[in-house]
């Protein structure tokens, strides 16, 4: 069986970052599979799709490190078990 459906999103542009996580999860259940693969895909030349485990300060970074404009050596934030890492990129 093959079942698809179209989740809409709007961004503000400029790295947005969205979680698209509970959208995923309603449409994987309305179709009434309980086995298999979900595939999600976005269309477009500027956009793009990644897997993340969320973590506080998440989203504000990368959209930060996503930046095109984004100085090289701008300072950094990162909590990983709790504990928060900063510094700047040599």
């Amino acid at each position: 069986m093959v079942a698809s459906d179209r989740i809409g999103v709007r961004t503000t542009g400029n790295s947005d970052v969205v979680d698209i996580t509970g959208e995923v999860s309603r449409a994987l259940e309305s179709c009434g599979l309980q086995d298999g693969i979900i595939t999600v895909f976005v269309a477009g030349s500027t956009a793009g799709v990644t897997t993340v485990e969320y973590e506080p300060g998440l989203v504000g970074g990368s959209g930060q490190s996503l930046r095109a404009d984004r100085a090289q050596s701008a300072p950094y934030a990162t909590t990983l078990g709790g504990e928060t890492t900063t510094g700047t990129p040599t």
